[in-house]
C-alpha cells in the first residue's frame, strides 16, 4: 500500500514550474489542484476531510461549507466518508466485524440469510422483495440481475469484486497494538457529478449508487446502529470543462479512493464514466462554471500563501526550511503516479472518441 503523504502542496507548484516532462494534460491536472485551497489539499492527503469539517475554526470547514452551497449550480467532485459523529474512522476491530458480516452475507445458508435480511432491510428506499433474500439472492450484489419479468439471479461479477475487496482488506485490519484505535485512513468514495445534490442523495439512499459502498455502509449500520454515518462533502467545483475528469482522478488518488488501497470503494478508473457529461450540460451551467472559476486568481493566491508558509517556517526555527523542502519531495511520488495514470487514460479517451465518430458516421 502506498505510503501516506504529509505536508503542504508546494510540491505541486514545483512540478508545474520546473518539470521537464510537464505536458498539457499534466499542467491542467496540477492547475486543478493548485486552484484548490492548501488546507483542502492537505486534508485530502492526510485523510482528515471529515475530521476537519467537524472542527469549529478549521480553515477547511469554511471552504467545504462554501462548496456545498455553490454545488447546487456547479459541477464538481464530492466525497462520501464512513465515520463517526466527530469525523473519526472505524477501528480495525470494528472493520473486522463488518468484514465478517459481509462474508457471511454472501456465503448462503440459514445463518447467511438471517444476517442478509437484516442488512438488506437497513435501507428500504430500494424495492427489494425480502423473499429473494431467503432464496439466496442479495440486494446489494444481485439487484442488476432483476429482469422485466421480475426474476432475478446472482450477479457473479459483483460478488467477485466484493470478495476481492474483503480479501485485500483483511491483512490491513489484523490484530495489533492499534487494533482498537481509529484507523488513519477512513473508507471513502470520491466521484464527479454535474448534479451533486442528487448524487449525494443517491449515495445516502443506496439508489443508483456504488453498490460496494452501499453494502459496506448497510453492514456498518446493521452492526453499529447510529454510531457511524455516511459523511458527505464537496471537495472542489469545476472552473473549466477538463476539471470534470481531471479533478475526479486527482482527488481519488489523493484521498486513497480505490479498493486496492484498503480504504476506497472505487473499483474502476476515475474519470472514465463522465463522457456524456460534456454533451448534456446546459449552456447556463457552463456559464456559471466559468464565472465561478477565476482560476488564475485562485492559483496566484494559493502560491502566495505557500510562499508565506515557507517564509514563516524558515525564520521561525533552525532547520525549518530544510524540513519544508523534505515535505515537498514526499508529495511528488503520488503526483507522478497521477500523471502516469493520465497517459493511459488519454489513450482510452482517444479510442472512445474514435468509436463515437465511427458510430455517428454510420
Amino acid at each position: 500500500m502506498q505510503k501516506e503523504s504529509e505536508g503542504p502542496t508546494t510540491s505541486l507548484r514545483q512540478l508545474l514550474t520546473t518539470s521537464d516532462s510537464a505536458k498539457t494534460t499534466r499542467k491542467q491536472m496540477l492547475a486543478v489542484l493548485l486552484s484548490v485551497d492548501d488546507a483542502m489539499i492537505h486534508a485530502c492527503i492526510t485523510r482528515q476531510v471529515a475530521r476537519h469539517a467537524h472542527m469549529r475554526s478549521h480553515p477547511t470547514k469554511h471552504e467545504l461549507k462554501e462548496n456545498m452551497e455553490l454545488a447546487a449550480n456547479i459541477p464538481g467532485q464530492y466525497i462520501s466518508i464512513i465515520c463517526d459523529k466527530i469525523g473519526l474512522p472505524m477501528t480495525n476491530r470494528q472493520c473486522a466485524q463488518v468484514v465478517d458480516d459481509i462474508a457471511l452475507y454472501l456465503r448462503g445458508g440459514p445463518d447467511s440469510d438471517k444476517i442478509a435480511v437484516a442488512i438488506d432491510m437497513v435501507q428500504t428506499t430500494q424495492s427489494w422483495p425480502i423473499t429473494r433474500t431467503h432464496e439466496g439472492l442479495r440486494k446489494y450484489t444481485d439487484f442488476t440481475k432483476v429482469t422485466v419479468y421480475n426474476t432475478c439471479e446472482k450477479d457473479l461479477a459483483h460478488r467477485s469484486i466484493v470478495d476481492r475487496f474483503l480479501t485485500d482488506l483483511r491483512p490491513q485490519i489484523q490484530d495489533g497494538p492499534d487494533y482498537d484505535k481509529p484507523r488513519p485512513v477512513p473508507f471513502v468514495e470520491v466521484g464527479f457529478s454535474d448534479q451533486i445534490y442528487l448524487r449525494l442523495q443517491q449515495h445516502s439512499s443506496h439508489t443508483n449508487s456504488n453498490y460496494l459502498m452501499n453494502l459496506f455502509h448497510a453492514a456498518v449500520e446493521n452492526r453499529f446502529g447510529g454510531i457511524f454515518k455516511l459523511h458527505q462533502e464537496v471537495l472542489s467545483l469545476c472552473s473549466e470543462p477538463a476539471d470534470a475528469w481531471l479533478g475526479e482522478i486527482a482527488f481519488t488518488q489523493l484521498c486513497k479512493g480505490y479498493v486496492t488501497e484498503a480504504s476506497g470503494f472505487s473499483h474502476s478508473g476515475a474519470g472514465l464514466s463522465i463522457g456524456n457529461f460534456y454533451e448534456r450540460l446546459p449552456a447556463e451551467i457552463w456559464d456559471t462554471m466559468y464565472l465561478h472559476g477565476a482560476r488564475t486568481e485562485k492559483i496566484e493566491r494559493n502560491l502566495q500563501k505557500e510562499e508565506e508558509i515557507a517564509r514563516v517556517r524558515h525564520f521561525a526555527e533552525p532547520g525549518a526550511h530544510q524540513r519544508f523542502e523534505d515535505e515537498i519531495l514526499k508529495d511528488i511520488e503520488s503526483v507522478e503516479q497521477i500523471s502516469r495514470t493520465l497517459q493511459s487514460l488519454e489513450e482510452l479517451r482517444q479510442i472512445d472518441q474514435e468509436i463515437k465518430e465511427l458510430l455517428e458516421s454510420t
